[in-house]
């Protein structure tokens, strides 16, 4: 949907929020002290301001661009990931990292697929979304909240069966991908994988390729890849 008008009254555009909005939550490097920002915009107008558009912080989400993030949540929440994380084949018992957390919808999916004996650990470098996350997800006693970069978190090495990356890897600067990557490769269990979906679309997204070299560079193999239009699926292990 577009931005609609009325005389007087501000209407603000949620299209891309609805359908795009898992990245506004996606923060797992400290990128942060670049004031880092979504390129894409929410558009408004109203009768003094006829065209103006304000841009979302990755890491310090305001007031309204976590109202908006949650209201799209509540329509695509179990659209946009439950069948994800379905998909992911847990047992239950697992251990499982959360990486771009966010405000905790796959946590939320994550959480309810385990037992007794398994855990989720969100982790995000956002304080405000790990706030959000830990309000959203208070019922559950199986996840840990963690916010800290991956590459200095105190997440034990080879701890991880499953490693979940959704609509997160694209939004962290190239430069730094790779060592993202590698930091994620070591804090799984000789066993265990990584479960990944990423954007491909030239606005918002990343080459299919560069996910595919990336992982290999890690010594992670690919399985199970699904090639989409607008997203790229895959499982990566150690074995």
């Amino acid at each position: 949907m577009g931005a609609i008008t009325f005389p007087n009254v501000m209407i603000v555009s949620i299209s891309w929020i609805v359908f795009d909005s898992k990245r506004l939550g996606s923060r797992h490097a400290k990128w942060s002290s670049r004031d880092h920002i979504c390129p894409v915009t929410i558009s408004a107008r109203n009768a003094n301001s006829p065209n103006w558009s304000n841009k979302m912080s990755i890491t310090k989400p305001g007031k309204i661009e976590i109202a908006f993030v949650l209201m799209a949540s509540r329509i695509t929440r179990r659209s946009r990931y439950q069948k994800f994380i379905e998909e992911i084949g847990l047992k239950g018992g697992e251990n499982v990292l959360d990486f771009g957390a966010g405000w905790g919808d796959n946590s939320y999916y994550i959480a309810k697929s385990l037992n007794q004996k398994g855990r989720v650990t969100a982790l995000d470098v956002s304080e405000e979304w790990q706030t959000v996350a830990k309000k959203r997800l208070k019922e559950f006693h199986n996840i840990d909240f963690v916010q800290s970069d991956i590459r200095s978190s105190s997440l034990l090495n080879g701890s991880f069966d499953v490693i979940v990356i959704s609509y997160v890897l694209h939004d962290i600067p190239a430069k730094e991908r790779s060592e993202i990557i590698k930091s994620l490769a070591i804090k799984l269990k000789s066993t265990g994988f990584i479960q990944l979906r990423e954007p491909t679309k030239e606005r918002h997204g990343m080459p299919m390729d560069e996910i595919r070299s990336l992982m290999k560079k890690a010594g992670l193999k690919e399985s199970n890849s699904t090639v989409g239009k607008k997203e790229f699926k895959a499982r990566y292990s150690k074995s």
